[in-house]
């Protein structure tokens, strides 16, 4: 990485960590009333580390109003700092965000739901507290697994739990697709995380479109996992095909 680079980098990760520090500390002193502040509150601190790292939103489709299940995929390290800002909700993070430095702590302090997915325990304790957000009236986030191979932004299985749990409440799944302009580079082995985190925080700008698709909901008597498939099936297709129609909202 060039010296300019390199300082453009640091610049970034400077005036984030100030956001980040400033959203913690104001969730030390008022902690939000409830899960529906919290999820505003973290939409709040996730558009002003986006604008700290000239992330730029195209937004195409129907953004929900809430409460829904948002489905969506891994396309790169910033896609919650595109989405939460659009679509204000809780997301479910794997528990190895609990070692990153500094996003740990403002995750935790907003309530993220994190969950050990090879622990049964764990994921019923997480699929718990999704009852209680979605029944309460807050939107969740819920991401397919990595899909085989681990091809970034593809499409792989959806758990059947965060989609049982909207259908039971009445609620609609509404999958988004995220793309980047650029798309990011892998991580490679062995390289630490801050550099890789450098090496995106050195673009001029990081553009991620957001395609929200149609609301899908539970037929009468389907199965979750059959419904859940729907959902990864109509998730992928977007990707696949894109989404025709303008864009409705741009955000810089």
């Amino acid at each position: 990485m060039t010296p300019r680079l390199l300082a453009r980098a640091s610049r970034r990760a400077a005036r984030g960590l100030f956001d980040a520090f400033a959203e913690i500390g104001g969730a030390r002193r008022y902690p939000p009333a409830n899960a529906l502040a919290a999820a505003h509150r973290l939409a709040a601190a996730a558009g002003a580390l986006a604008r700290a790292h000239a992330v730029h939103v195209t937004v195409r489709g129907d953004v929900p109003r809430g409460p829904v299940l948002v489905v969506t995929h891994v396309a790169g390290p910033l896609d919650a700092l595109a989405l939460l800002p659009i679509c204000p909700a809780i997301p479910i993070a794997p528990a190895a965000v609990l070692g990153w430095p500094v996003i740990s702590t403002l995750a935790t302090a907003f309530g993220v739901a994190f969950v050990t997915r090879a622990d049964p325990m764990a994921r019923v304790r997480t699929l718990r507290r999704v009852h209680a957000l979605l029944a309460a009236g807050v939107s969740v986030v819920d991401y397919t697994l990595p899909a085989p191979g681990g091809a970034v932004g593809a499409v792989g299985e959806l758990r059947r739990g965060g989609v049982g749990i909207a259908a039971r409440l009445g609620l609609p799944v509404v999958p988004v697709a995220v793309r980047y302009a650029v798309p990011p580079p892998r991580r490679a082995p062995g390289t630490s995380l801050t550099r890789h985190y450098l090496d995106l925080a050195a673009r001029p700008r990081v553009d991620i479109e957001l395609v929200f698709g149609p609301p899908v909901h539970a037929r009468a008597g389907e199965p979750a996992e059959v419904h859940a498939d729907r959902v990864r099936h109509r998730l992928a297709r977007m990707l696949r095909l894109g989404e025709p129609g303008q864009a409705q909202l741009r955000v810089a």
